[in-house]
């Protein structure tokens, strides 16, 4: 775009900015920026005849820099309207914001572009004038309050399961925790290139490829405070005209096949079946399990009254900070089932994954991860228990519950005794006399 076209389009001729000095070019082009005419410093320059870095220059020069002053008092009394409003709606504005706003009037006063916030202490003067701006820095405070109230959660929580062990005697071995995790494998028919580079063979990194077929099983997950795992408990998605026999493998744990592949309430109750045949039906039993709605079915509740098992739930926005499934053994189940598929693509490029592989692989994983020193370490991570070195067990087990002594029961039992040893007196007497 010319000069002579630039002019047109602003609507300044070319004969008058060659009858300006070099300073009224430079004025008039200032003018346009400050005006905000829609056209870049470089097109101003090039239509006034002078360079970009001067009018930058001479901008910067001539801008006006306030000093202290930034609002008059009728912005400031609209300023706290802003304020006062947003309290009214209960949407807490920050010193952020209004600071944000004041520079936005700055610039749209004077068309100056304020690098950074007004200072501290004109901050601090405004807030003396109004009260109001005493803001709360609302991001920290709301942050410190939730963490706060998220505290107080989990140690009352963690109260509530330590007294149900001690008031029932409940021993490490019967405290059950227990989840579900699902498992996603997808057909992997890429193959894995191997590059000679020279005599060093290199694998490149394998990668798993969206697949519209998947194959998807759940693996339930149950461990207990003494620091044991049982077997998992999966179910798998095999159809009904799939030929599955390969998959009967007590080695893999309990083994049960639908079309999903997800926990449906039959399953549920046949597991928690299979649980309580894992403990001595007269031992009270914890079981501390999540907020699922399938931990509700009454079948299911009617079985653990059944069976001296008590269930508790993780509060729902805590599930995942307590329980102990969850804080390390799954996530160290998932590392592993990785390693193991990747190890597998190295070691054989054409290596594809099917339904053979399934049960065995996650088994393996599994496997790996449910170990003794896992499992205790993922109580400990989630507060529930303690284990100091060379003990046992958290020493919450070896508390005594309370005995509640009646005052009114102790009371008339010495009322009794006095009563009769008085009349034991009276009739030696009488029989004296």
């Amino acid at each position: 775009m010319d000069t002579k076209e630039l002019s047109n389009i602003i609507g300044v001729t070319p004969q008058r900015i060659s009858q300006m000095s070099r300073e009224e070019r430079l004025m008039e082009a200032i003018n346009e920026i400050q005006n905000d005419t829609g056209f870049t410093q470089k097109e101003l320059s090039q239509k006034y005849g002078v360079s970009e870095s001067e009018l930058s220059k001479k901008k910067n020069n001539l801008s006006f820099k306030p000093r202290g002053r930034y609002l008059t008092e009728a912005e400031e009394l609209e300023m706290i309207k802003m304020v006062e409003e947003s309290n009214t709606k209960n949407i807490p504005i920050t010193k952020e914001n209004i600071l944000n706003w004041v520079v936005g009037k700055v610039y749209d006063k004077y068309g100056y572009t304020m690098s950074r916030h007004p200072g501290r202490d004109w901050w601090t003067k405004l807030k003396q004038k109004y009260p109001i701006l005493k803001l709360r820095k609302v991001k920290f405070q709301d942050e410190a309050i939730l963490k706060a109230e998220k505290e107080a959660d989990i140690q009352g929580f963690i109260q509530r399961v330590h007294k149900v062990i001690v008031e029932n005697q409940i021993q490490p071995k019967n405290v059950i925790n227990s989840d579900e995790k699902g498992v996603l494998f997808t057909k992997m028919n890429q193959k894995v290139a191997i590059i000679d580079r020279g005599n060093k063979f290199e694998t490149v990194k394998p990668r798993f490829p969206k697949q519209s077929q998947s194959q998807h099983f759940t693996m339930i997950g149950t461990i207990t405070a003494s620091g044991h795992a049982l077997p998992p408990y999966n179910v798998l998605q095999i159809p009904k005209r799939v030929k599955w026999e390969h998959m009967q493998n007590s080695n893999y744990g309990v083994i049960i096949a639908n079309e999903s592949g997800y926990v449906t309430q039959e399953i549920k109750k046949e597991y928690v079946e299979w649980l309580l045949g894992q403990f001595k039906k007269t031992d009270k039993k914890l079981l501390l399990v999540d907020n699922h709605i399938s931990n509700y079915f009454f079948d299911e509740q009617k079985l653990c009254d059944e069976n001296n098992l008590i269930i508790m739930t993780f509060p729902s926005n805590l599930t995942h900070i307590l329980q102990p499934l969850d804080l390390v053994l799954f996530s160290s189940f998932s590392q592993h089932l990785s390693n193991l598929l990747r190890d597998g693509l190295k070691v054989n490029p054409k290596f594809k994954v099917n339904d053979k592989h399934y049960q065995m692989l996650a088994y393996h994983a599994w496997s790996s991860s449910f170990n003794s020193s896992n499992i205790r370490m993922s109580w400990i991570k989630s507060g529930l228990f303690n284990w100091i070195a060379h003990e046992y067990c958290d020493p919450i087990f070896l508390k005594k519950p309370k005995k509640v002594y009646l005052k009114g029961n102790r009371y008339s039992r010495k009322q009794r005794d006095c009563s009769s040893n008085n009349s034991g007196k009276g009739i030696t007497g009488s029989t004296k006399a």
